[in-house]
């Protein structure tokens, strides 16, 4: 059957032993998977018995005694099946877990990247459907066309799972080159907060020392305003030891507390250079 879809033949001719009794009546169970399961049309040539005992055959000597798989009986058979097809579906399960893990990852992700990853795990779904209808075709299946479906089965089954781990390294390496792009990021806009806050503390150490130069009543409204300024720069230096200690993917969240904190004081700062100047 499979290799009849592979080829996309036209018609299977069979030929069968025409075995007697309740559950092949007509012809034996090979033919009859074939004939149910087969997506073309099916011709079963018959031969007939010519004596009304046939003998048992046995094997001679130099002739292939019987497998142990045609020796096993049908609840051997049958336990081996069910054993196989729990394990797939198990392997699919979690599987299926993975691909849902990186489907949130790639909603997270930038645009560009967003729909690169969205066309894999498209790719990974359609695999996925495909072993699953592989597998469903195999609990459907009986007696020996079972043996033959678990090769399918086991080929797309592989090529997901080789899907699968592509998709996953491609995830990690991305993921790798945008975490060293945003550490890169956040460090450079940390030395630039960093660079601004120290020109910005070398003019409340001037306005300061001007205070001290001033008469007592002015004096008093400077230092008011320089501990005003003090306290900002705090705030400001704190929102960036939070920004410094935060996650690649937390930082820029935390990087809006900074940008408000900063612009608080750049206004704070531009106030008081303006009324010491006014004095």
């Amino acid at each position: 059957m499979r290799t009849a879809e592979e080829e996309d033949v036209d018609l299977i001719v069979f030929a069968t032993r025409g075995r007697t009794g309740l559950d092949h009546l007509i012809f034996g169970s090979v033919a009859e998977k074939v004939v149910r399961l087969a997506k073309c049309p099916v011709l079963i040539v018959t031969g007939k018995r010519l004596n009304a005992e046939i003998e048992p055959i046995h094997p001679e000597k130099g002739e292939l005694a019987m497998s142990e798989k045609e020796m096993k009986s049908p609840e051997e058979k049958s336990e081996k099946k069910k054993a196989y097809q729990e394990k797939i579906e198990a392997q699919l399960k979690e599987w299926g877990a993975k691909i849902d893990e990186l489907k949130a990852k790639a909603d997270k992700s930038k645009a560009e990247l967003k729909m690169k990853y969205e066309r894999q795990i498209e790719d990974l779904r359609a695999r996925q459907k495909v072993v699953q209808q592989k597998l469903w075709e195999f609990k459907e299946s009986g007696g020996e066309a079972w043996e033959e479906l678990k090769t399918g089965v086991e080929k797309s089954f592989n090529e997901l799972k080789d899907a699968l781990d592509r998709t996953i390294l491609k995830f990690k390496e991305k993921q790798g080159e945008m975490a060293e792009k945003v550490s890169r990021k956040r460090e450079a806009y940390v030395q630039k907060i960093e660079t601004q806050l120290k020109e910005w503390g070398a003019k409340i150490d001037l306005l300061k020392a001007k205070a001290e130069k001033s008469k007592i009543d002015a004096k008093i409204a400077y230092f008011k305003q320089i501990e005003e300024l003090k306290s900002k720069q705090e705030s400001v230096k704190r929102k960036l030891r939070e920004l410094k200690e935060s996650g690649d993917e937390a930082w820029e969240d935390v990087k809006e507390g900074v940008e408000d904190a900063l612009g608080e004081m750049k206004k704070a700062l531009r106030q008081a250079v303006s009324r010491f100047k006014e004095k």
